[in-house]
């Protein structure tokens, strides 16, 4: 289970992070926004972020980086592979 609870997090909406964890669990798509985020997609990630995400993307970057599976965040490939596989309920081995 990813670890939500940090201080650091503080400033992440909860249905950021709810939506985090869908994806990291599940493999569940995040909107475009966090998809621009897990694929180090900059401009894509300004530039579709909410006010408050965008105050917190920070914060966001560091959830994804310390709390996150490498394998599921990074790159385009690694994406849609871990979506393609059902995050960690089909990436055991990841776990």
């Amino acid at each position: 289970m990813l670890n939500a609870k940090q201080p650091d997090y503080i400033t992440i909406k909860q249905s950021t992070i709810d939506a985090l964890i869908r994806y990291a669990e599940k493999g569940i798509p995040p909107g475009g926004f966090l998809r621009g985020v897990l694929t180090n997609n900059f401009s894509e990630a300004v530039g579709r972020a909410d006010e408050d995400n965008r105050r917190a993307l920070y914060a966001i970057h560091i959830f994804v980086y310390n709390e996150m599976p490498a394998d599921c965040w990074g790159s385009v490939e690694k994406v849609n592979a871990w979506i393609d596989h059902n995050g960690l309920e089909g990436n055991k081995e990841v776990a």
